[in-house]
């Protein structure tokens, strides 16, 4: 992506996202950022919920760049005023959105807002073709949970082959003795 933003006569910062870089957007804001959303989208979304806390972020323009239609929906949702384009369109984005900077109020958004009205077993990974095996779960886990998926393999033993385990521990302690290996 960076070449294409490249020929569109920008300059690229292209840097780790992490304290570092919040910090240095924060204090040094950029003409735009740009986030793309086809390989990890929930990195993306969480990267821009954390920046746009920032009072010095909050003429920026934020760009997200092509992403999962459904995920995009979900993020749409979030943050139904920032600009969303395909790779095809970004310098033309670009272009409109640093010539007109949008004027919005820093804003605090919490990362667990996506998750928002999804399923426990959602939540925890339980899915279809995974089994599951809750390690010291409170007595109404099984209730609480909820429906599982369709086609999850519901609870294995401690000696079944496991691809998900669901680990409930009131002390650390605990962990060497509950852990099936």
């Amino acid at each position: 992506m960076a070449g294409v933003i490249s020929n569109g006569d920008c300059t690229v910062d292209y840097s780790p996202f992490g304290p570092r870089a919040i910090r240095e957007l924060s204090n040094n804001p950029p003409a735009a950022v740009v986030i793309d959303l086809s390989r990890l989208p929930s990195q993306g979304r969480d990267a821009a919920a954390n920046l746009l806390q920032y009072k010095s972020l909050a003429n920026v323009p934020f760009i997200f760049v092509d992403g999962d239609s459904e995920k995009l929906t979900k993020i749409k949702r979030l943050f139904p005023d920032l600009v969303y384009t395909e790779r095809v369109g970004l310098v033309t984005a670009l272009r409109e959105s640093i010539a007109n900077p949008p004027a919005r109020k820093p804003r605090s958004i919490s990362a667990f807002e996506a998750y928002k009205n999804v399923p426990l077993a959602k939540k925890l990974g339980i899915a279809k073709g995974k089994s599951t095996c809750p390690v010291g779960a409170p007595d109404d886990f099984e209730r609480t949970l909820g429906r599982i998926p369709a086609g999850a393999n519901g609870y294995a033993g401690k000696s079944s082959p496991l691809r998900l385990v669901d680990l409930v521990l009131e002390e650390s302690g605990r962990t060497r003795t509950e852990l099936p290996r």
